[in-house]
């Protein structure tokens, strides 16, 4: 007769067992919901856009997806955008042989334990030769912050903050990354205010030109666009982690980095 089975060892990185489907769960029933208030924007943005082309037929500039060609919503030239051309906030090298993507929403629980179990990591990832991180901060989880529209807003503001630390690597860029997922608002609660999220932009080494930003919603619209165009690749969950363009199972730190070293020899 045998006894009862041992319970199953502890995970290898010494914390609860890190599941990237849970995000998938978790953010499938918030799909719908998410996908019809976007369509809502994008509906308001195409009436702007034919009053716009209305009032002025020998304006030819085009909205188009963050880091493309024409002119963003932000009302900014793409071309002068801190990110490469599908929108994302690249760190590391400017000509990579292998990059890794990782999508993430500011309100994201499961985000924030990918941050804090995988950040050291993709630290010394970003600091590989020949190799970058395309970051994508997107906005899947507004309905979880109470009216507040957390995800958009943070989202926003991060580009704020990269926007102002471009010269300096994204420094300021990286500090605040890590700040709003260490100081992460509860789901269902109120997210942080304008004045929070100017504070630690601030605290991260972002210049006073961020206030004005990020209090007029400068990149709202950019978050949103970016968050349309994740949904429209068929990508349902946060966090999602690609290398040089393939979806990433995440176990293991040490794998994580063994992958990328791989890549890396594979492109030498």
């Amino acid at each position: 007769m045998t006894g009862p089975t041992p319970p199953p060892p502890p995970p290898p990185y010494g914390g609860p067992a890190f599941d990237p489907r849970a995000a998938q769960r978790r953010t499938r029933r918030l799909q719908i919901a998410a996908t019809a208030a976007i369509i809502v924007v994008a509906a308001v943005l195409a009436v702007v856009i034919v009053v716009v082309a209305n009032n002025d037929k020998n304006d030819k500039k085009q909205s188009t997806v963050a880091g493309g060609t024409g002119t963003s919503a932000a009302g900014r030239s793409a071309t002068d955008a801190p990110a490469v051309p599908d929108g994302a906030i690249r760190v590391g090298s400017a000509t990579p042989k292998v990059v890794l993507t990782a999508i993430e929403d500011f309100q994201c629980p499961v985000c924030q334990r990918f941050e804090s179990t995988f950040g050291p990591t993709l630290a010394k990832i970003r600091a590989m030769p020949d190799v970058a991180i395309d970051y994508h901060p997107i906005a899947f989880l507004d309905q979880m912050s109470n009216g507040n529209r957390y995800s958009t807003r943070a989202a926003a503001a991060s580009r704020c903050v990269a926007d102002a630390s471009q010269a300096d690597g994204y420094a300021a860029w990286l500090k605040f990354h890590q700040t709003l997922f260490a100081n992460q608002p509860a789901e269902g609660g109120h997210g942080m205010t304008d004045e929070q999220l100017i504070g630690y932009a601030r605290q991260s080494g972002a210049p006073a030109s961020v206030t004005d930003c990020i209090t007029s919603g400068k990149y709202d619209s950019w978050a949103q666009t970016q968050t349309r165009a994740v949904l429209d690749s068929g990508i349902t969950g946060t966090p999602t982690v690609k290398l040089n363009g393939k979806t990433v199972e995440l176990s293991t730190p040490d794998q994580l980095l063994s992958d990328v070293q791989a890549a890396l020899g594979n492109n030498g």
